[in-house]
Order: structure tokens, then sequence, then C-alpha cells
């Protein structure tokens, strides 16, 4: 990380103005990065003043503004972040030099998708970029708004790894954000996720890059899992074809995707509330993935 935040052309790529952090200042690209990164409960007059006395104890604390840190922060271009985590922390964990400490489970990533609606200042530049929301209550609407964006993440949960964020407007569907995180995935990854993504695109678009899936199923989605939630019963297993059909072709057709059928392996299983819960995967073999450990995962 020492060797990016000090390479010219690492500044030069994740910097909002091309002669932005020219002048030798005390707020340098490396510091700002560094004091983004450092978390605190203090003022933001208190965080600048414990840095810069920690990194400098002859210095007299406050000598920074946080007018001054404001200015310098809108000149750091997010991008940063994301080259940061991918080229020092991803690289460096999934290296050759590393192999020992990477948790698996059968020889796969296990890695999450799911997004969660989250409020943002309300500014005006952020709810045209976002969307507004407005509230309401029994009476009716009320006149209050809200900025609502979705956020999503691409989560090794064995290894407890972000692999790929997003942040879009609230009114992205999930699995269209989703796929967004599809350039992150990684063939052997097994890419798990809920209800709200299951269809035949998603498994289509997650085995295109030679990853597995693990999804719940809800009612109503296909007959073969209906048939599995009406008979109640846990530890069944069945592998069926999904197959597109014309709506479904077309839909294919335009997300670039060349196959239009795929075969599934669905398992019912027992939750501890008492409720039957149904998953779809293509890890079809159960004496190389046995039924019972899909729960857990």
């Amino acid at each position: 990380m020492r060797q990016r935040l000090r390479c010219p052309q690492f500044l030069a790529r994740h910097r909002t103005q091309a002669h932005a952090f020219i002048r030798r200042r005390q707020l340098t690209f490396a510091r700002v990065i560094l004091l983004v990164l450092h978390k605190g409960v203090k003022s933001l007059q208190g965080r600048l003043a414990e840095f810069f006395a920690g990194l400098a104890p002859g210095e007299a604390p406050g000598a920074v503004t946080a007018g001054a840190w404001t200015q310098a922060r809108a000149k750091l271009a997010h991008t940063a972040f994301i080259a940061l985590n991918e080229e020092a922390v991803l690289a460096t964990f999934y290296g050759p030099d590393n192999p020992e400490q990477v948790r698996r489970w059968r020889g796969h990533r296990l890695c999450a998708i799911d997004g969660s609606l989250i409020h943002l200042p309300g500014r005006e530049a952020l709810g045209r970029h976002f969307g507004w929301v407005e509230t309401a209550n029994r009476g009716g609407p009320c006149a209050v708004r809200h900025v609502m964006a979705l956020a999503s993440v691409y989560f090794d949960v064995l290894n407890r790894l972000a692999l790929d964020a997003r942040l879009e407007p609230a009114r992205t569907a999930e699995r269209q954000l989703g796929a967004l995180h599809l350039g992150a995935v990684r063939p052997g990854d097994v890419v798990l996720s809920d209800r709200g993504y299951c269809s035949l695109e998603w498994f289509l678009r997650v085995q295109s890059g030679g990853a597995d899936f693990l999804c719940r199923v809800p009612r109503s989605c296909f007959a073969a899992a209906d048939a599995l939630f009406a008979a109640d019963r846990a530890g069944e297993s069945l592998t069926v074809e999904l197959r597109a059909n014309g709506r479904q072709r077309r839909a294919l057709r335009r997300a670039g995707l060349a196959r239009e059928a795929t075969r599934v392996r669905l398992l019912s299983l027992r939750l501890a509330t008492g409720e039957l819960e149904v998953l779809a995967t293509s890890l079809l073999e159960e004496a190389a993935y046995p039924s019972p450990e899909f729960g857990q995962v």
C-alpha cells in the first residue's frame, strides 16, 4: 500500500483535477487517503489534530483546519479506494504466496451478493443522481423526502473480504445491480444470493463466467420448486432443466446470453423456525456436494 500511495502514476489516476496535489502541503495525497481510512468518533477537527500529532509529535495541534481538509478531500477521486482494495488487499490475499490463508468450501470461494437501501444526506445534487423518496403515514404523503440509494456488495463470506461494492439509485433492480458485480466473479466461485435474484437469467449470467450459484427460491417461481414446497418434506433433492420461454429468450438475447437452458439441482431443508426452504444450485453431484451441507452454506 505504501508503494501505491507514493506512486506518481497512482496519484495521477485518482485525483479529480489534473493540478491537484502538486504543491507541497500538509494534506498530501497519501495523508488524505489515510485520514479517510482512519475511523474515529471525535469531531473532524479533533481527528485532524490527533492524526497530525501522531504523524509529527512536534507539530502544533490544529495546524490543519476542517476547511482545508474539505478542500483537499474534494480533490481525491473515490476510485483510489477501489484500486487499493483490488491491487493491495485482494491481490495480496489471493496471491500465489498466500494459499494457506484462503478459506474455501470444497475448493470454492463462497461469495454472497446482497443489497440494502441506505439514506444519504439530503443534498440536491445527491437527490438528482440517486433519487428522492417521499415519506408517508396513515394520513397520506408527508412533506418530507429523503435521498435513498441501493448499496450492494460482492463479499467473500469465509474470508470476510469485500470483492466489489456498488452504490446506485434506489430504483435500480436487485438483479440489475447484481449483474454489475459479475466482473469480480472468478471461475470456481459459488455465488450465494437471496430470493430476489432467483431467475433463469440470473443463473445463466453467473454460469457464463465459469462460476456456480446457490440461491434461495421463492414460491411461485419454478413449478418443480413449488412441488417441493407443497410436499413440505425436508431432505428432498431433484435435478431439473430450466428452459426459457419466448419472453425469456428475448430477455436473454438482450443480455447477451447465448444459452437458453440450464440444469438446476433443487434442495429442500427445514429452518430452525420450522419453515421449509428450497435452494437452487448448479452444483449437481450429490457425492461431491452432499445435500446436508447446503443449509450451513
